[in-house]
């Protein structure tokens, strides 16, 4: 669903006849209604179908959603109160929303969870409720959280640690890092840094990066941000893809040993090693 995205065109009606274009104010905000009623009969055609009990419904995004130029002179701004817009550093520009719902599964109803995951995630954990293995090769970074969604006081199923990453032009302009309640944030423009206690400070406005009693945690988070980075060099095997597309065992001392246009042929080379 394209709801974000511009140029906003949103239909005259919808598939049932009901209007869609000029409903509201703005073409951004048309759109997200033509998006309810997508969700709405998806789901209910499930339920006709007698589908609904064994069908895994996850609504979430890819990303934040676009600034208030476009709305938020109407009363809707897509953020809410976070930072930043889709693709920024900030929260807004990653922190979303995801709602999961398994009528005859194991995932429980009206209930919330807090902790730390990614999209990524979702790989691992779908391979967990379907009780299959994750291919060899495939889904590396993902980590299933299957067992948290059932008990909110599982050990295991979310990260400690989670990235975020923002590249221009093919360069690094800020990275993040969040842990429990704590962000940090590097940014390379100013290299400067940000810390921001997002329990109290959602909107990101009160940088505690001289607040000397964090300096402990800041210095856990930077090694953490350098392990799970980029810049990251495994020195264990991971898989390249290669000519055939075929997953293949390598390690970083293959692309050491080569030239320079074997990095460029395998994105792994710029992923896994320095």
């Amino acid at each position: 669903l394209g709801s974000v995205h511009i140029p906003h065109s949103p239909p005259k009606t919808y598939l049932d006849g009901s209007p869609v274009a000029g409903v509201y104010p703005s073409g951004q905000m048309d759109l997200l209604l033509e998006m309810d009623k997508v969700v709405g009969s998806l789901i209910q055609q499930l339920d006709d179908r007698n589908l609904l009990n064994d069908t895994i419904v996850i609504f979430t995004s890819d990303n934040g959603g676009l600034g208030p130029s476009f709305s938020a002179s109407y009363g809707h701004n897509s953020h809410g109160p976070l930072r930043g817009v889709k693709g920024s550093i900030y929260e807004g520009g990653h922190r979303i929303p995801l709602i999961m719902r398994w009528d005859n599964g194991p995932v429980p109803k009206n209930v919330t969870r807090s902790r730390l995951i990614g999209l990524n995630d979702l790989f691992a954990t779908l391979c967990q409720f379907a009780k299959v293995e994750v291919p060899k090769g495939q889904a590396i970074d993902s980590i299933g959280f299957a067992d948290y969604i059932q008990n909110e006081e599982a050990a295991e199923g979310y990260r400690k640690y989670i990235g975020v990453w923002r590249v221009k032009n093919g360069s690094l302009i800020g990275e993040s890092i969040r842990k429990d309640n704590l962000k940090l944030i590097k940014n390379y423009g100013n290299s400067q840094m940000n810390l921001y206690d997002l329990d109290t400070d959602i909107s990101e406005t009160m940088d505690l990066i001289n607040d000397n009693s964090y300096a402990q945690d800041v210095n856990e988070m930077l090694v953490a941000l350098a392990k799970i980075g980029p810049c990251y060099d495994n020195e264990g095997i991971f898989y390249v893809t290669d000519d055939n597309g075929l997953l293949t065992e390598k390690t970083c001392e293959w692309f050491r040993t080569s030239s320079k246009a074997r990095c460029s042929s395998y994105p792994e080379g710029y992923i896994e090693c320095r």
